[in-house]
């Protein structure tokens, strides 16, 4: 179920005061955040193709630092890819944030993630951490490494199968829209309905466990298909948002940000509160 080579870090932590009343989450968690607790983000990220290095750090200084959220970087290694130096960081993690491609971490690195989860603590997962910890065509991690294949079918209730079209996204006829059956859900709370382009290039997720509820579907112009693009998920005890999105022409969308926050303040079991003025 695992594997991987080496990765290097980078840590940063924030802090700004807390924020947030406790809300009931439409999944149920056994662990909740003390009211008053700022609560602490670890991202762990590990990919080179769409710059989340760059993006979650900018995102996480606009929306997340001044609405009393700390958090942390884990870096990949820049030369030993698998590698994520003080990944450790995650066991003091509120929630852990995934943005990695295909990484097989050292066995013990993994472990702890899965140690995590099994702890029943809240992951958000973006974009290409549908394949996070699998090689392609299933090769064997190397010596000493692990690889989670089944990560997206066990922890994210996904079923990743490549793109649903490698030149559509370049072309700017693929779309994603709310899914109007899910409207009450907390984490649409305060999202239009209105149909939006993307650059990312649409991944082929389905089936989709029974577990999920789906929020959001994506498709190409004058294209039947669609795909999900943005669900909830239980994971054991642990509450899952994932979004196939991620660009990083997404991140100048707001309704692309809204659904990020208020992903992440879900899993949280928070409220998202206000930006005080001024910041």
């Amino acid at each position: 179920m695992f594997d991987n080579i080496s990765l290097y870090l980078s840590t940063r932590i924030l802090f700004v005061l807390a924020a947030g009343l406790i809300t009931e989450p439409l999944l149920s968690s056994p662990l909740s955040i003390p009211e008053g607790k700022v609560p602490h983000i670890v991202f762990l990220i590990g990919e080179r193709e769409y710059k989340t290095k760059e993006t979650l750090p900018k995102f996480a200084e606009e929306e997340l630092i001044p609405r009393g959220v700390r958090v942390s970087y884990v870096l990949a290694h820049p030369q030993r890819l698998h590698d994520f130096p003080n990944i450790e960081l995650i066991n003091k993690a509120d929630l852990v944030f995934l943005s990695i491609r295909r990484r097989n971490p050292p066995i013990e690195q993994l472990s702890l993630l899965q140690q995590y989860l099994d702890e029943g603590r809240p992951l958000v997962g973006i974009r290409t951490t549908s394949h996070a910890f699998g090689l392609r065509r299933r090769q064997p991690p190397p010596k000493g490494h692990a690889a989670w294949t089944d990560f997206d079918k066990e922890v994210l209730g996904a079923n990743y199968r490549g793109h649903l079209d490698k030149e559509s996204a370049s072309m700017g006829r693929c779309f994603f829209e709310i899914n109007r059956q899910a409207i009450q859900h907390p984490i649409l709370k305060g999202i239009r309905l209105s149909r939006e382009t993307t650059l990312s290039k649409l991944y082929r997720s389905n089936p989709l466990t029974k577990s999920t509820t789906v929020l959001a579907y994506g498709g190409i112009m004058d294209r039947p298909e669609r795909e999900p693009i943005a669900w909830t998920n239980q994971y054991k005890n642990s509450l899952i948002f994932y979004t196939s999105l991620g660009h990083p022409q997404d991140f100048n969308l707001p309704i692309f940000r809204q659904l990020l926050i208020n992903g992440i303040f879900w899993a949280l079991g928070k409220n998202v509160p206000e930006i005080p003025a001024g910041d």
